[in-house]
């Protein structure tokens, strides 16, 4: 995605105590094309530190983990019936930025709706492997998980979650199953964020390394130790 679009597409929120990530939407469902924003997690991430390595084939299914509170955490695709939800999440992460636009409900309505179509169209047209995941918590939704993956890279798309739950270690521990399936591919873990972010110390704080720049982005990589620059 270009860079202006990627920024005025906004940021999702990751699970991170605030820190942000790329944000996303939703991918085409049932066999369709993603429906997201593509390559930078941004969004109100979380603060969680240590990741937790599972068995890298679950990454791609019903994952499950222990969450805030020993309270199961599992990955389920995105559906059609996940729109409302979808737009739900997108509009809290971008909920301070609109507020300070001075506009009523109905304007910040309809921007918010534009906005989040033009991700959506964004990630129907991605020619990579687009994997749409919602994240349940109790088996309600709580945030998505977009992962793109190639033969040379799996990168992060998106990674949001509702406001009470970030800050709470989910997004970590997600990110710990990328790098189990990582390590298990050979391929780096790839991921685009805003430079004003406070999600950029979290990611380093994980390993990840500033491999480029941009205008308003640094592309950042995990690399497993099988894996050559």
């Amino acid at each position: 995605m270009s860079e202006s679009l990627s920024r005025n597409l906004g940021i999702a929120a990751f699970g991170i105590e605030s820190d942000e990530t790329p944000c996303g939407e939703p991918t085409k469902r049932d066999g369709a094309s993603p429906n997201s924003n593509d390559g930078s997690p941004t969004a109100a991430f979380e603060s969680g530190d240590a990741t937790k390595s599972r068995d890298a084939t679950k990454s791609r299914d019903a994952i499950k983990s222990d969450g805030p509170s020993d309270t199961a955490v599992a990955l389920r695709p995105a559906l059609a019936d996940d729109d409302a939800f979808l737009y739900e999440l997108y509009c809290s992460t971008r909920a301070d930025e609109i507020a300070g636009f001075g506009w009523d409900r109905a304007q910040q309505d309809a921007f918010l709706q534009l906005q989040f179509r033009g991700v959506q169209r964004h990630y129907e047209v991605q020619q990579l492997d687009v994997d749409f995941r919602i994240i349940l918590q109790d088996g309600r939704p709580i945030g998505q998980l977009i992962v793109m993956r190639s033969a040379t890279e799996i990168r992060l798309a998106d990674i949001a979650l509702l406001p009470e739950y970030r800050g709470s270690g989910i997004g970590s521990r997600l990110i710990g199953d990328l790098f189990t399936e990582a390590r298990g591919s050979g391929r780096p873990l790839t991921l685009h964020v805003e430079k004003t972010s406070r999600a950029v110390a979290l990611y380093e704080r994980l390993g990840f390394q500033r491999i480029e720049e941009t205008g308003f982005h640094y592309k950042m990589e995990w690399q497993p130790e099988s894996v050559e620059r």
